[in-house]
């Protein structure tokens, strides 16, 4: 799951959430607050600190505190937990090498071959990411 972008909950029915309805810890990097917006029927979660890379995450929606618009002694009938891991972007695999040399220490044909045969899950290909790292063929 891309790591800075926002989350969506979706319900089946409008629903009034009151309190702390969700939460969202991370095995790395701990627990995250988010910002929501939206509503009744969908809720958008910005998430206020991003998840360290690869990342093994669990999402629970607490029940009781999602309650329907028309009766709000009808909750959910029980807590929903996705478990995710965080993604990582092409920086993070390169994360700590030094490409101040660029060229001087790689041979850019096999770089460039490398490159257009690499995906990153949930981004465009390596080659369009690489071109913003200082130092790349």
């Amino acid at each position: 799951m891309p790591r800075a972008q926002p989350r969506f909950v979706g319900f089946s029915a409008s629903v009034n959430v009151v309190g702390q309805w969700f939460t969202r810890n991370c095995g790395s990097s701990g627990m995250h607050t988010a910002q929501v917006s939206g509503g009744p029927v969908g809720f958008t979660l910005t998430s206020d600190q991003v998840p360290v890379a690869l990342d093994a995450c669990v999402f629970p929606i607490v029940a009781n505190p999602v309650q329907s618009q028309t009766d709000s002694t009808i909750t959910l009938p029980s807590d929903v937990a996705v478990h995710f891991m965080a993604s990582a972007d092409f920086v993070d695999y390169h994360a700590g090498a030094d490409t101040s040399s660029g060229c001087l220490m790689h041979d850019c044909t096999i770089a460039s071959r490398i490159i257009r045969r690499v995906r990153i899950p949930a981004r465009n290909t390596i080659r369009a990411r690489a071109a913003k790292i200082p130092g790349w063929c």
